[in-house]
């Protein structure tokens, strides 16, 4: 009867445990780790990595994310002194997605970033991080299935030069929205400054697990890059090795219009042609 009371105490006082811990990362805000996070992903990329302002994280059924002020140190030998840096970042995840699969992102809201690529002529590029290298393992890794269902994108800025460019490039996005629609196609609007030109995109493309797979992708899509316009729609079979291909375009310019052009559906002969 004794070691029955003390098994059944030891086994109450475990639950109680678990029921605790599990109670206080229910409510708790893990912001409160986020020292251990800097020097987390410091250690992992070898840069400093540091959130200067905000860092929140509820636990819930739909989990949210929100970083402000995040800064990723450059390389050494770059003249900026972060790689990355973004005014505010939000992620919303359907928790019990981790568990069912596949994992639902909710949203992902970025405002305010800056990103730096640069290419010297010699050496490696500042995006290659001195991560340690790990031993490969022989098994595959199973792929992981995911949907993001929304996308918002404000007041970010993307340059890169290399030693090959007689100018950087820059690309100033404006805004960028992502949507899921119920029949699974994608909605992506797009908005920016290319070298001071305008570039903006409109139109559906998916479904999403067909981008994921690179196969039988459906568009249709409005394209404007500077005075040059696009429409075009139709559906790829294979993006890595395109056989039966579909496409229906019009393409405008200044004292130039073509009209509708369908390219028919084509294979490839053995012989290569």
């Amino acid at each position: 009867m004794r070691w029955r009371r003390i098994a059944f105490w030891l086994s109450f006082g475990m639950v109680a445990l678990v029921l605790l811990a599990l109670t206080w990362l229910w409510t708790a805000d893990l912001g409160v780790f986020k020292p251990q996070l800097e020097r987390f992903v410091t250690e992992q990329t070898g840069r400093e990595f540091s959130i200067d302002g905000n860092f929140s994280v509820d636990l819930a059924r739909h989990s949210l994310v929100i970083a402000e002020n995040v800064r990723l140190q450059n390389a050494d030998w770059a003249d900026q002194a972060d790689m990355v840096t973004v005014g505010r970042i939000e992620v919303r995840l359907d928790l019990w997605s981790l568990f069912k699969g596949p994992i639902v992102i909710e949203l992902i809201d970025v405002d305010d970033a800056s990103i730096f690529l640069v290419s010297p002529k010699v050496g490696e590029p500042n995006w290659v991080l001195p991560i340690e290298e790990r031993p490969v393992s022989a098994e595959p890794v199973a792929g992981v299935d995911f949907l993001i269902e929304q996308i918002h994108v404000d007041g970010v800025q993307l340059m890169f030069d290399s030693a090959e460019r007689t100018r950087p490039l820059n690309l100033q996005l404006n805004s960028f929205r992502q949507q899921q629609r119920g029949d699974g196609l994608l909605e992506v609007d797009f908005d920016g400054l290319l070298d001071g030109r305008t570039v903006r995109f409109d139109g559906e493309l998916g479904p999403w697990d067909a981008l994921l797979a690179g196969e039988n992708i459906q568009f249709d899509v409005d394209v404007i890059l500077d005075t040059f316009e696009l429409t075009a729609n139709g559906h790829i079979d294979d993006l890595a090795n395109p056989r039966l291909p579909e496409l229906s375009f019009t393409a405008t310019g200044p004292g130039y219009r073509r009209p509708d052009t369908f390219i028919r559906p084509w294979r490839r002969s053995q012989r290569g042609y």
